[in-house]
């Protein structure tokens, strides 16, 4: 999945994306009388890898619909983050690509990574998600 894969994906689901300064965070997904948005402090972006990430899981917030208030309870907070966490990983990682590159020879994170065009800690968590069955926020 491509980072203007994910961009189209945005679009053709009325999610529009827009560049917010925001305090704390560096992206946030609402829904606003019914229609979703997401929020991407680009200065807070430190790669196309990083960027990729933090939109697919801005989108699995919305596509889910796993959003929370800010004060809602710790354990909503993480349940809800969990789900938009696997929806992302599902999406960039699949199982059976990531199992295809492995038998390719990428085998490495570095190298998975690269092959899949996300950070090496996202590759980790799916690994994790898809070889171990469990995901941690």
């Amino acid at each position: 999945m491509t980072l203007e894969k994910l961009y189209k994906m945005a679009e053709s689901s009325n999610i529009p994306v827009v560049d917010v300064p925001l305090k704390g965070i560096s992206a946030m997904a609402a829904c606003i009388n019914g229609k979703y948005a997401i929020a991407i402090d680009y200065t807070q972006v430190s790669s196309p890898e990083d960027e990729k990430v933090k939109l697919a899981h801005e989108l699995g917030h919305c596509i889910t619909n796993s959003l929370y208030a800010h004060d809602a309870p710790h354990d909503y907070i993480r349940k809800q983050e969990a789900i938009a966490k696997e929806w992302a990983l599902n999406l960039l990682l699949p199982k059976d690509e990531m199992e295809e590159a492995l038998k390719e020879g990428c085998v490495e994170v570095w190298q998975l990574a690269e092959h899949f065009g996300v950070p090496e800690k996202y590759v980790e968590t799916a690994l994790q998600l898809h070889f171990n069955n469990s995901v941690s926020v």
